[in-house]
């Protein structure tokens, strides 16, 4: 897979200063790839970068997967199949994200949509994990 497969381009991660490419998360069955982050396979030595990494990564796939969930049970089409066209996937898919990013950011709908304690945040100082309120 070309490493620009998403032409997308490159931004800032919160915290940081620098420009970083975006990416997909995956798991250890997928080949790597320059687009493709996935774990350091065996056993990693406590505090080691990978053992980070490896933390790190698997955190980012929870926060996926909860955001998914969160999706797939407002918006009941990710639920089965999608019999549809590939190019109306793609637009369903996309009204879908936008709709929930829209429904989490709107101060009349963002405590009905995901209220305080559905998704944890945490603190990028210091690393720690918090419920969010």
């Amino acid at each position: 897979m070309p490493s620009d497969v998403l032409n997308a381009e490159k931004s800032v991660i919160a915290g940081q200063n620098k420009l970083s490419p975006y990416v997909f998360v995956a798991e250890d069955a997928f080949p790597l790839s320059p687009c493709i982050l996935k774990p350091y396979s065996g056993h990693q030595n406590k505090g080691s970068k990978n053992r980070t990494f490896n933390y790190r990564l698997s955190r980012t796939r929870r926060v996926v997967e909860n955001v998914f969930g969160t999706i797939a049970l407002i918006f009941r089409v990710f639920r089965k199949p999608m019999l549809l066209q590939p190019e109306n996937v793609e637009k369903a898919v996309l009204a879908c994200v936008y709709l929930h990013n829209y429904l989490r950011k709107s101060s009349l709908s963002k405590k009905r949509y995901t209220p305080p304690g559905a998704f944890d945040s945490e603190q990028l100082d210091t690393g720690t994990i918090e419920r969010e309120t």
